[in-house]
């Protein structure tokens, strides 16, 4: 679905017990340098592609990159005002209609006012994530660890909208 939109998703291996990702420095390698678990499933299960095996990984993070989806995001004049909308549009009425009207944003702004809460064009995020069982097994070993990330600089009717934007 997003393919169309330019915007790409990086396939990473991952050790089975959760010690590294095969990226970057280990990206060469077969087995996790500290468990020694192989980062392929067995031979037994390999393909054969072109006259040669091609092994499918043991565990396989998706990773879609935040910074082609923030450019995307900040492309346009509209939607580059509604990310401004916490400093310039906001009403502060004394209700809580947003987290920025909380009493944590306001003690993230009063800690970091010189270096990051002047800058109205900074973004604040909120990360949630829970591991769930897609097909509802509990014998299965397939397992999902969807990772959320809101932007709270929007509107709260768009920062908590599923069609966001």
């Amino acid at each position: 679905m997003i393919y169309p939109l330019g915007l790409k998703v990086q396939k990473i291996h991952a050790c089975t017990n959760d010690c590294i990702l095969f990226h970057g420095d280990y990206n060469e390698l077969d087995s996790c340098p500290r468990c020694h678990a192989s980062q392929y499933k067995t031979i037994n299960d390999a393909m054969m592609q072109d006259g040669r095996e091609k092994r499918p990984a043991t565990k396989v993070l998706w990773y879609f990159p935040i910074i082609p989806r923030l450019k995307r995001l900040l492309a346009t004049a509209r939607t580059t005002k509604l990310m401004r909308w916490h400093a310039e549009d906001r009403v502060n009425d004394g209700k809580l209609w947003h987290s920025d009207d909380g009493a944590q944003w306001r003690a993230i702004n009063h800690s970091y006012k010189r270096s990051f809460s002047n800058e109205i064009r900074n973004m604040r995020f909120g990360l949630s994530t829970d591991g769930m069982n897609p097909f509802n097994m509990v014998s299965s070993n397939h397992s999902t660890w969807p990772v959320t990330l809101c932007i709270f600089n929007l509107l709260p009717w768009l920062c908590m909208n599923r069609r966001t934007l």
